[in-house]
């Protein structure tokens, strides 16, 4: 990735293994879906927080690996990250992608899907609980990948004065389970069920370039890299250098996926929150 393209975003990206080891998640777990079953037609995808496609682009090669076939929907906010997903598009996936600018919360379509994601998208949503019945609503099967404690969390609350913290900008996938616990025992789930799976990545921090980590200091405070002072970067590396494992210089991140099936998961592996 070029120096002109970084952004807060694509620095953490390159800087983490953590998209990797979604992709061997999805893989490993797909079959927990009763989406995966579906070989007549297109698997009908809606993806609620799309950003630039960095995940989608792994969502269709792992589809495309299965020779399941799938139309997919990204929704994102930001125009600028709608065209970074055009361009990066690879033309086998056109025909099978539509991508429409629209906040989570004010997205509205008629259109049946079979499985809705959220990955890392619900932080910016106002209301969690409203948005998670939301995402329920939208399909039969859902995914959400959060964050857990280590990582990213705790720089957000050791650095919480310099965090642009709107809704749920600070949260985990505890806040997540809480909710769903909640529409669970108020039978809002229906017949679904819902597991948790978890995977911990690796933030690496060794011989990085001032540019990189004044992105990597945007990203974590959710700010824009405009707004981020000496300070700010000197409070985060404070943070990084107390916590790094040596001498990898590496800091663990964790990232939970909780799942809505529609498909009985045996007993011997269920769950339920």
């Amino acid at each position: 990735m070029s120096d002109t393209y970084l952004t807060p975003f694509t620095a953490y990206l390159n800087r983490t293994n953590e998209k990797k080891l979604f992709d061997r998640w999805f893989r490993d777990h797909f079959d927990l879906f009763q989406a995966s079953l579906i070989k007549d037609r297109a698997v009908r995808i809606l993806d609620l927080g799309c950003g630039e496609g960095t995940t989608a682009r792994l969502l269709f090669q792992a589809l495309a690996d299965r020779g399941q076939t799938f139309i997919y929907t990204g929704v994102e906010p930001s125009a600028q990250q709608i065209s970074r997903f055009r361009d990066n598009l690879e033309p086998v996936w056109q025909p099978s992608v539509r991508l429409a600018q629209s906040a989570f919360e004010d997205y509205a379509t008629q259109q049946p899907f079979d499985l809705v994601i959220a990955y890392h998208s619900l932080y910016y949503a106002p209301d969690l609980t409203a948005a998670i019945r939301r995402l329920l609503s939208l399909a039969p099967e859902v995914i959400i990948g959060h964050h857990g404690f280590r990582g990213i969390n705790e720089i957000q609350l050791a650095c919480r004065q310099h965090v642009i913290a709107t809704n749920n900008i600070i949260s985990t996938d505890v806040d997540v389970e809480q909710v769903l616990l909640k529409l669970n025992q108020a039978g809002e789930l229906g017949r679904r069920e819902c597991e948790r799976y978890s995977f911990t990545a690796t933030i690496h921090f060794r011989d990085l370039r001032h540019e990189e980590w004044h992105h990597l200091t945007a990203f974590f405070l959710n700010r824009a890299s405009a707004t981020v002072t000496a300070d700010m970067r000197e409070l985060v590396g404070d943070f990084i250098e107390d916590h790094c494992s040596s001498p990898r210089y590496e800091l663990a991140h964790d990232v939970a996926i909780s799942i809505i099936t529609d498909r009985h998961i045996p007993s011997t592996r269920r769950h339920p929150v």
